[in-house]
């Protein structure tokens, strides 16, 4: 049996993307266990840092859960401090090296989703 190009070319792209997905998770969960205290300490004065540290117990998925979180927080600022749960005075002390690895970090495991979504779908339609 041998392979199309194509399929060759769609098995490759699946390989990778599904390693770049268990790569980010495994970052994800590294980030976790390294920057929570960092996190928490600068999100002291918002009301939204007693729900991570409840996620922080949920175990592995509670934990990516938890970074998730974070990278909402990150990402959309304003809706939590509309909302009452973040403080404007956190987010102007928070690390801005840490937040713009937050969210690149956030930014390739949507890449990394969307493309697996895409191959999904690709595989279900029988394109290749």
């Amino acid at each position: 049996m041998t392979l199309r190009t194509s399929e060759i070319i769609f098995l490759l792209v699946g390989i990778v993307d599904f390693a770049g997905v268990f790569i980010l998770l495994g970052v994800m969960l590294y980030v976790a266990k390294t920057k929570t205290e960092t996190i928490l300490n600068h999100l002291r004065n918002s009301s939204i840092s007693s729900r991570i540290i409840m996620l922080w117990h949920g175990g592995p998925w509670g934990r990516i859960y938890m970074m998730s979180e974070v990278f909402g927080i990150m990402r959309n600022p304003e809706y939590y401090i509309k909302a009452g749960t973040l403080s404007a005075e956190d987010m102007k002390t928070f690390p801005r090296k840490l937040r713009q690895n937050l969210i690149t970090l956030h930014k390739l495991s949507l890449i990394f989703w969307a493309v697996m979504m895409c191959l999904g779908l690709v595989a279900w339609l029988d394109l290749v």
